[in-house]
């Protein structure tokens, strides 16, 4: 799949720390990729995120990426990942999990519900401008 950049990437970072919510946006500014973050706090604030309509029925935000946390209060990403799964709308939506777990069991668990990458805190902008060749975007 190409992905036109002159468009932005619409994104949903769901990260529950700042610090680590300024380094994915300084990561994201190191790079070429024009991109809009919404950011969400937890599993439960995604989903309402995601599921929102405005007056037409129309889904508010369709993100062609999420960058989550896998470790987080109130629903936890493998918790969000199961429920995003659930449904199709989202099957074209790409998910990087961005965490500080480098537990195989955590890497597994996730990879099972179909996510595009896995990288460990920090992050840097080669790693993103990695996971974009390895998912077939065009950012040139």
């Amino acid at each position: 799949m190409e992905k036109n950049t002159k468009t932005p990437v619409e994104i949903l970072l769901v990260e529950d720390d700042e610090i680590d919510i300024q380094n994915v946006h300084r990561a994201f500014g190191k790079t070429s990729i024009p991109v809009n973050i919404h950011i969400a706090r937890n599993g439960i604030e995604a989903l309402d995120k995601l599921y929102a309509k405005d007056k037409e029925g129309r889904f508010n935000l369709i993100p062609q990426l999420i960058v989550l946390d896998i470790n987080m209060p109130m629903m936890n990403g493998v918790e969000f990942l199961t429920h995003l799964r659930a449904t199709s709308i989202f099957d074209n939506t790409k998910v990087l999990v961005l965490t500080t777990s480098d537990n195989p069991k955590d890497k597994l668990n996730v990879f099972h519900l179909n996510v595009d990458g896995y990288i460990t805190k920090p992050i840097q902008a080669k790693e993103l401008m990695d996971f974009f060749d390895n998912i077939g975007w065009e950012l040139s």
